[in-house]
This record gives structure tokens, sequence and C-alpha cells, in this order.
């Protein structure tokens, strides 16, 4: 881990601990870096001025750089003018014509000036791992600044001299990336470098195709976080934006050891990935529903689930785990994201609201005057018969309804929904035996001999 904080200006107080956290929150660790250490240290770049401009330097003395006097005005004529043209902002070279006499007098004035790489004649080919060969003309590529006027160097010098230095192997970045990485190769020539291999992603794309931008939304791992999407759901999903485990492999779902055991840079696409939240929320279902195959975990889950089920349920730490654990259970196949517990389960909690628009409309459509409230009376009537506990459990219920249903000549739905109102004010829910079960009978009971009857009598 390296922080590339060369630019003073974009630095925000509390960007790297954030950067770390949400690394280590999806279960990625540094080897090496400003917390581990290492031997390639110091691991922030504004740490280690003093080797950018020995090197800036040995490109000086090459004849690979040059220094450039032009003031700030003068660039941005040149920008306006390019812009004007419809041409490609270049620098026009004008201070590689000054000779070693005039460059001394402007540095014993102490002229402000940056370092800018000579780019030489010629072609520059690329063989990326993800596009193949690609090849780029010196002529369109522009004289960059390597090190700027306060001391600081640019991502292209400080990014290819720590690369070397820090042994990094591969580059794998952006496409934006692209058209920057002949001059990194010039800097890795001039320098007598190996370069690393390069690899550049397609971009992550919005819905309508354009490119990924937090004005249009969440991109931030911390939203995802904030949101209850699970680490493992976010790697998984992230990891198959623009990459497939290989060919006749149909696996979606992957924890992050098995994507460190089928990630192959052979099945990396160049083409731009739409970032579906759909999608998203479907990968993470999966890996919620996997919190619940291991029993062992219920304290951490339930403590997971708390912030999100006080929104609905403000005594929710007046149940105990157990309880909770198996409320949620029962809905783990419903949910994308942790927040969606709380509407569809905090009814086991609390009473329902039946003055809620929902639950009035879910009435009104399964409601059949007196032959409704009726079978209810008839269910809660043999319900009661029921013994409390062992006899009072989710197949018994359902063998139950299902035979008042047949001796009413009713249609199964027909009851079940009445009963569910009652229980729930909802129409999407938990299985009605599971519900009746986990309320246990009092509370289940209570529920259908306290609702107001649905009809009046003259």
């Amino acid at each position: 881990m390296r922080i590339e904080d060369t630019d003073q200006t974009r630095k925000v107080d509390g960007s790297v601990e954030a950067l770390t956290h949400s690394l280590q929150w999806c279960g990625i660790h540094e080897d090496e870096g400003p917390t581990a250490g290492g031997n390639f240290g110091p691991y922030v770049q504004s740490e280690r001025l003093h080797l950018y401009k020995s090197y800036a330097d040995t490109l000086l003395q090459d004849g690979h750089a040059y220094r450039c006097f032009c003031s700030q005005e003068r660039l941005k004529s040149l920008r306006d003018a390019a812009a004007r043209s419809g041409s490609g902002t270049m620098y026009d070279r004008a201070c590689l014509g000054l000779d070693a006499v005039q460059v001394e007098e402007k540095l014993a004035r102490n002229e402000p000036h940056t370092i800018r790489l000579k780019v030489s004649e010629g072609k520059t080919t690329l063989k990326d791992l993800v596009r193949g060969y690609v090849q780029f003309d010196h002529s369109v590529i522009d004289d960059q600044v390597l090190m700027k006027s306060d001391g600081f160097p640019t991502y292209h010098l400080a990014n290819v001299v720590d690369d070397h230095l820090m042994g990094i192997t591969h580059v794998i970045r952006g496409e934006e990336w692209l058209s920057s990485t002949p001059k990194h190769l010039l800097l890795y020539q001039f320098l007598g470098f190996e370069p690393p291999k390069f690899a550049h992603l397609g971009l992550l794309l919005n819905e309508d195709r354009s490119k990924l931008s937090k004005r249009q939304g969440d991109v931030a791992v911390e939203d995802f976080q904030k949101k209850g999407f699970l680490a493992p759901g976010l790697v998984n999903f992230v990891a198959l934006l623009g990459w497939n485990p290989s060919d006749g492999n149909t696996q979606e779902i992957f924890t992050l050891d098995e994507l460190k055991h089928f990630f192959s840079m052979d099945h990396v696409n160049k083409s731009g990935s739409v970032v579906n939240v759909e999608r998203l929320r479907w990968i993470n279902s999966k890996h919620i529903r996997r919190l619940f195959d291991d029993p062992s975990n219920k304290a951490d889950v339930v403590a997971m689930l708390r912030p999100y089920l006080l929104n609905h349920v403000k005594n929710i730490d007046a149940f105990d785990v157990e309880f909770v654990w198996a409320a949620a259970s029962l809905m783990k196949e419903r949910v994308g994201a942790l927040p969606d517990f709380g509407p569809l389960i905090y009814y086991f909690f609390a009473p329902p609201d039946l003055e809620a628009s929902t639950a009035v409309e879910m009435k009104a459509k399964y409601w059949n005057d007196h032959t409704t409230d009726a079978a209810v009376a008839d269910v809660t009537s043999r319900l009661q018969a029921l013994p409390e506990g062992g006899g009072f459990t989710s197949n018994a219920v359902m063998a139950l309804i299902k035979a008042t249903a047949k001796d009413r000549n009713l249609n199964l739905k027909s009851l079940l929904m009445p009963l569910r109102y009652h229980l729930t004010g909802m129409e999407v829910g938990a299985s009605i035996g599971d519900t009746f079960q986990l309320l246990g009978k009092d509370v289940a009971l209570g529920r259908l001999v306290g609702a107001p009857s649905t009809t009046t009598t003259a």
C-alpha cells in the first residue's frame, strides 16, 4: 500500500484512514505499507521527495528532460488557443530552446520552474495484458511535467520511480491512463529500468453508460457499507465487473479466498462495465443467506442487524439473540441488503400497524364480510386447543388451517391472507405457520382475538 499525496492541493485530512478502513472492511490487508512497514519504505510519496529529485536530475543530465520557466499565464494562453482551434493541448517547447547560460541565469534569479520530459522522436508499442498491442506515435505525446515548481513530482515520475524501487511487477489501472503509458515507458527507458507489465481496465459506468460519478450515485465503499451491503457481497460484485472466472465456469457467488483462487488476467475484458445496483443486491442477498449457515455466528449477525432494526423496533434490545436470529432467518431469502430486514420482520417484535395504508388495502382486498370473520374465529378456536410449546408448531398450525378451510369449503388463500393480516399487516412475509410458531401461542392468538371485526351488526 502506497500513499500517493504528491498533489497537495487535493489532500484531505482523514482520507488515508478512510481508505485503510475501507480496504480492511473488505478483507484486504496491506502486506507492507505505512502501517505494516516493509523493506521499501517510506510508503508515503511526500516523504520520498529526495528520491524523485535525484532521478529528475539524472534525466536532466542525460538530456531526457529540461527546465521550463513558462508562467501559468502563458501556459493558459496555449491551452485557450488549442481549445479555440480544436487541437489537442501540447506544450510548444519554448523552453527547450534555452541554452545552458540562459537556464543558469534564470536559476540564479530563483525563477519558478518545472522539469519536463523531453519526448524523443519515434513510436512506442505497449503489450497490454487486456488490450493486446497498442502503438503510440511520439508526435502526439506532450512533454509532460515531471517535477512541479513546489518541488513535488507529478504522478508520472513518482509512480515510475516508486514502482521500480518497490519491485512492482504489474500495473493494473483504468483505461483513462492508457494515453499516459507511452510517457511512462519512455521514463523506464531513459532511467534504465525494466518496465512492469501493464493492464488497462474498462471503466465503470452508470446505468446510462456514462462514466461512474459520485454526482449520479454512490461510488465510495463507505457509501455501500452504510447502506447495509456486506463486504463479501460488494467484493464479489466488483470482481465480476469486467471479469469472469473461466470458460465453462458459471459460478457467480465467490468468497474472497475463491476469488484469489480463480482470478486470472486472461479473463478480464476491456469493455466498460455498468454498475447495476439490482445485480449487487442479488449477489449480496446470496452472501446474506450464508450468514445464517453457521449458528455459531448468531451474536455477530444480530449485532450487525441491530442498527437497522432499531429504525423499526425501538425496543429491539429487549429481545434475546435467539429470537432475533430466528425472526431474521425466516426472511433471509427476501432481502438484498441489511436494512431490508427491518420492515419485513418488525411484526415479530411489535403488533402490526393495521392503520397503515398497506394494511388497509390488504383488508379491503381479502375480506368477505361475515364469511371471513367466521373463518378466522374458527381457526382461533381450534388453535386454542393446541398445546403451548412443542405442540404449537408450524406444521401443526398449517394442518389445522388447511382442515378449517376444507371444512368451511374455502380456498386456502382466502383464509391465509386474513390470518396474515391480523398477525403481520402485510401481504408478504414469512410462511404463516412459521409466523405463528415464532410469535408463540399467546401473542399470536392475542392478535387474532384482539383484532376488531371487519363487519358491523345493526
